[in-house]
């Protein structure tokens, strides 16, 4: 507020100001120093409200705003019977990528989320950051068979994303989870709540998928499907291992299948990767033609750590090889000569760690 006054003197300025206003203006007022100084206060506001409502790492509406969008969306809803959708997004793994990279790397995957949402989302959709790695976007006038297509459009687009850190590449996925507005959920706790147990579904099933709550009851319990490739010129050492997880007893939560390469090209030319499944890849440092950290590196160009766990398999000891494995993307390190039992409990840590 600004108080426009004749009376010019130093009390009733203070006493203005104590008062509560903002501003005082001393009459008679110039007609173009008026105009400047509304538009100069407008500009300011708009300025003021952006920040109260605006996350200020992503540039995307914060936790704040989304509460009070997910009520008028809900008051909608009851008044014109119109659909009304959300989806709750949490990246995949997304310590890992703090603990490999550095918080200033996660802080560039999160804005480089945020840009993706904001290119493809439509212009009712609302994306606001949750907290964290968390994100939730709001969808009126949306069903939620309409939400999933759209959720994984952009899970698939952030699935092949590219970002980059000390000079190597990586991916980041996400898990979702969508409920839409219906007679037995309109509270903002009660939707969220909705959306966030088909979140968990979702990361139980495997992350880096989207599930709707209504689906949740239908969708069975599935095993993972993990395959476990060995690249090494050893035949013994490709034997040992493959034939030790063939006679594994059975897992209620996976099911392990084991392949083979005597070298890295015949690995990255053959028809590997399955998306339905997920690897670990135990790769031999010294290969022919091309060595284990080249491999490496042509896998992390296409494949992220939440989907392919790659294994460092070698006889090279010291720091410098163990820090050059993990800088280009490496998950463990294994030294030769081995015990085929310890490495086996060390994967199925791995598998539990990461994929379950």
């Amino acid at each position: 507020m600004t108080v426009i006054s004749s009376n010019d003197s130093k009390e009733n300025r203070v006493r203005t100001l104590e008062m509560g206003a903002m501003d005082f203006m001393a009459k008679p007022i110039d007609e173009e120093l008026l105009v400047a100084y509304v538009s100069n206060r407008l500009a300011y506001k708009r300025e003021l409200e952006q920040a109260i409502v605006i996350d200020e790492l992503t540039q995307i509406y914060n936790r704040k705003f989304m509460e009070s969008q997910i009520k008028l969306f809900i008051k909608h809803h009851q008044q014109n019977k119109e659909h009304f959708s959300i989806a709750i997004i949490d990246l995949d793994y997304f310590k890992k990528v703090n603990d490999t990279y550095g918080h200033l790397v996660g802080d560039e995957v999160l804005k480089g989320f945020a840009s993706l949402v904001k290119e493809l989302k439509g212009a009712e959709a609302i994306a606001c950051r949750f907290g964290g790695e968390e994100f939730v976007i709001l969808m009126p006038r949306t069903t939620k068979k309409e939400a999933f297509i759209f959720i994984e459009k952009l899970r698939t687009s952030m699935e092949k994303k590219i970002f980059t850190a000390n000079g190597t590449s990586f991916h980041v996925t996400f898990s979702s989870g969508i409920a839409e507005a219906t007679s037995t959920n309109l509270h903002p706790k009660k939707m969220l709540e909705e959306a966030d147990q088909a979140l968990y579904t979702a990361k139980q099933l495997g992350r880096n998928q989207t599930i709707i709550f209504d689906n949740i009851a239908a969708v069975e319990k599935r095993k993972v499907k993990i395959k476990i490739v060995v690249i090494d010129d050893v035949y013994i050492i490709r034997d040992l291992i493959t034939n030790h997880f063939k006679h594994l007893e059975e897992n209620e939560d996976y099911m392990i299948e084991t392949l083979a390469y005597p070298d890295g090209i015949s690995f990255l030319e053959a028809n590997w990767y399955d998306p339905e499944c997920k690897y670990i890849i135990l790769l031999d440092w010294i290969l022919p033609k091309m060595d284990g950290i080249e491999v490496l590196s042509k896998i992390r160009e296409q494949h992220a750590s939440s989907n392919v766990i790659v294994s460092m398999l070698t006889s090279r000891v010291g720091e410098e090889y163990v820090m050059k494995a993990f800088i280009n993307g490496a998950d463990d390190y294994i030294v030769k000569p081995f015990n085929v039992v310890e490495v086996s409990e060390r994967i199925i840590r791995l598998i539990h760690q990461m994929f379950l």
